[in-house]
């Protein structure tokens, strides 16, 4: 008996990775990627660190090869973390290929951490199952991955259990477990921070929530949630210093809190029936059958009642139910404006009413006590997630297949990439000869950012992007003569002494070499590079240097990791010799 328990979790995971293979080949053998959304945006990202990899460069700060060789630093403030995998596919497999690869690896690693997470929720393997595939193959998520290309968001939706089984140990469960809240908060935020904070937002009122129906909380796990937020700043503190060091204070832009893109009732229902991830209001079919009848299932359970409740809160939230435009003239918009699309508490909903959506396939699939039958149904679940998710990305490959927009090389200035461009193997390198759909500019001062992704609202924007020079204020020729890992070199010939505006966005550890000499230098009025240079040909090295602290944080982060590993093998080896010897009893 002891054996069979133990293998049922490896076959659970070799049925995930079996699935998450198919589902990627049933991409890849489009051959192709219709381009829209983040989608620019993130394959730049990762272009940027593979070339940096090509040269022997792990570190990725500045763009130098792409994002128009401007060296923004959204690198350095947009988690790059779960994009490396990609970058390293790119060494074997064809751009195409590798994203897919990306893709269902992802698929795989959230299909194992919700079943785990749900296995120490529920200690029920059946119900761990069920909730892996319906939360792995939910339509947002989806969505999120190969419609609109939001793999910030698409890699923080995977260990949204994570945190959520974390904060559950903590406040209502064992809270020696503490570890997990802080390993899964930190995950999130390698992966999205926008995510992150919402995450926060959402613990910090469920915990507040627990501490006033239970009029008080154990100093137990008062310790465990201090412990849990300490852990959790160990473990990201090379994204903390890179924003204490560079971005605090740098007056540099982001996109303006809104809540744009509000969506009726109907507007949610309509997609999400028709079981479709072609837009961000679809949860998908599952979700919403189990927002209509799992108060049946529920309503006797208080733990599961309430998670319930707070799945529709949050698909009221995705909607005009909840007042925006109101509340967009109120403190709110301060408080929460960053969210900026009310849509993407999909994914909040879609995580807890697929923990309702698991209790009552738990309920359905557990009728009699034949194992037999218990295995045909597990069977049967199977096979309808399979045709679910078919379902769900029949759009999305109809897309592909269609072929709509062939790219071209581009030959204009200041051409954003076209929605719906197609790109296979072949001419997926032209992707990087336009500017990025959206967030060309985030990251850039505040003087040179372009509102709204819209490069004509700025022209400082737009003469950075069009490599434009300036000597004393007025435009020159400059050459640009070679790019490298966080590096820009250009070559200007000065008529006369001056100072020399270059095209590549200042931080506080940038360096400049100028004729070989490292140089002091200021910022520009367009927030870039500007260096005083003597008449006649000047070669001009643009390079950003970290802090020696950014490495100490690599290094704390590192060791933390290490222990926490070292730590939870011990816990498994352990808990497989006591297994052994039960079994050995039995």
């Amino acid at each position: 008996m002891v054996m069979k328990k133990k293998y049922s979790n490896f076959i659970a995971v070799i049925i995930f990775a079996f699935l998450s293979c198919m589902f990627s080949l049933y991409f890849i053998r489009t051959g192709g990627m219709v381009l829209t959304s983040d989608s620019s945006f993130h394959i730049s990202r990762v272009e940027e660190i593979y070339r940096n990899l090509k040269e022997g460069k792990v570190f990725t700060f500045t763009a130098a090869h792409t994002f128009s060789n401007s060296g923004v630093g959204n690198f350095m403030f947009y988690p790059t973390l779960f994009l490396y995998p990609w970058a390293l596919l790119r060494f074997v497999f064809n751009p195409v290929t590798s994203f897919y690869l990306w893709y269902g690896f992802f698929l795989f690693l959230t299909m194992v951490i919700a079943y785990y997470s749900m296995l120490s929720y529920s200690s029920s393997k059946v119900r761990s199952y069920a909730f892996s595939l319906v939360y792995s193959l939910a339509a947002y998520h989806i969505h999120l991955g190969t419609w609109n290309y939001v793999l910030g968001e698409f890699t923080a939706y995977t260990f949204i259990p994570l945190a959520f089984l974390g904060i559950y140990h903590v406040l209502f469960g064992d809270s020696r477990k503490w570890k997990i809240l802080s390993c899964g908060m930190t995950l999130i935020m390698y992966s999205h921070l926008l995510s992150v904070y919402i995450t926060a937002m959402i613990l910090v009122l469920i915990t507040v929530g627990s501490i006033l129906y239970k009029k008080g909380i154990s100093k137990e796990r008062i310790i465990s949630l201090v412990k849990s937020g300490f852990l959790a700043l160990l473990l990201v503190c090379p994204q903390l210093i890179l924003f204490i060091t560079d971005y605090i204070g740098q007056n540099i832009g982001t996109p303006q809190k809104s809540f744009a893109y509000t969506m009726t009732v109907m507007q949610l229902l309509e997609p999400s029936l028709n079981n479709t991830s072609s837009i961000n209001r679809s949860v998908g079919i599952i979700i919403i059958i189990t927002a209509f009848i799992g108060w049946y299932f529920v309503k006797n359970r208080g733990r599961e009642r309430n998670i319930y409740i707070i799945g529709i809160i949050f698909l009221c939230l995705a909607t005009k139910l909840t007042p925006w435009d109101l509340l967009s003239k109120t403190f709110v918009l301060n408080i929460i404006g960053q969210i900026q699309f009310p849509y993407r508490f999909n994914m909040y909903s879609s995580f807890f009413l697929a923990i309702t959506t698991s209790l009552i396939i738990q309920k359905i699939l557990e009728i009699g006590s034949d194992n037999y039958l218990k295995s045909i149904n597990a069977v049967i679940l199977t096979v309808v997630m399979v045709i679910s998710y078919a379902s769900v990305v029949t759009d999305t490959i109809a897309r592909t297949n269609s072929n709509a927009i062939y790219l071209q090389k581009n030959t204009t200035a200041l051409a954003t990439l076209p929605v719906n461009s197609y790109v296979n193997s072949s001419n997926y390198s032209n992707i990087f000869t336009y500017l990025v759909l959206f967030g060309e500019t985030d990251y850039y001062p505040k003087q040179s950012y372009a509102s709204y992704n819209n490069i004509n609202s700025s022209v400082n924007a737009q003469t950075i992007v069009k490599h434009e020079g300036y000597l004393n204020k007025r435009k020159i020729s400059i050459k640009l003569v070679k790019t490298s890992a966080n590096t820009i070199i250009y070559k200007a010939k000065a008529t006369k002494d001056g100072k020399l505006d270059l095209p590549v966005v200042k931080y506080p550890h940038t360096k400049v070499i100028l004729n070989g000499n490292a140089t002091k230098f200021d910022t520009s009025d367009r927030g870039t590079i500007q260096v005083n240079v003597n008449k006649g040909i000047n070669n001009i090295m643009i390079r950003y240097q970290p802090s020696k602290l950014f490495y100490v944080g690599i290094g704390i982060a590192v060791i933390t990791w290490g222990i926490l590993l070292v730590i939870t093998i011990s816990k498994v080896l352990l808990k497989i010799r006591e297994h052994s010897i039960g079994g050995l009893r039995v």
